[in-house]
């Protein structure tokens, strides 16, 4: 059951696949099944229930893309106590990303 103050994840589609962004439930209208989101890029939007899902702390293995270059896709292979995880991106390359920088990909 989702709650206002809850923090979710939306489903979006993009020319990449689907995608999940971070927010936080503002409102909810019952009679409509939908939640005013406000997320954490500072947008916000009202999605239908159906469409969000409670949001799951960051783990190895979980497939991300960059919130500025979408077409930048990895896997998490190690997560710091400091708000960075480490990224294995597609192209082979490793890189430290911020997670506030990154949304999960499904």
């Amino acid at each position: 059951m989702l709650e206002k103050g809850d923090i979710v994840e939306a489903y979006f589609e993009d020319d990449d696949g689907v995608v999940w962004y971070k927010g936080k439930i503002d409102q909810i209208d019952q009679r409509k099944g939908t939640c005013h989101i406000l997320f954490d890029d500072g947008d916000d939007e009202v999605k239908p229930i159906t469409e969000l899902r409670h949001f799951e702390p960051y783990t190895s293995g979980d497939l991300v893309q960059d919130l500025i270059e979408s077409s930048t896709r990895g896997t998490i292979t190690y997560i710091y106590g400091n708000g960075m995880v480490a990224v294995e991106l597609e192209n082979g390359d490793s890189a430290p990303v911020h997670i506030l920088d990154i949304t999960r990909v499904a």
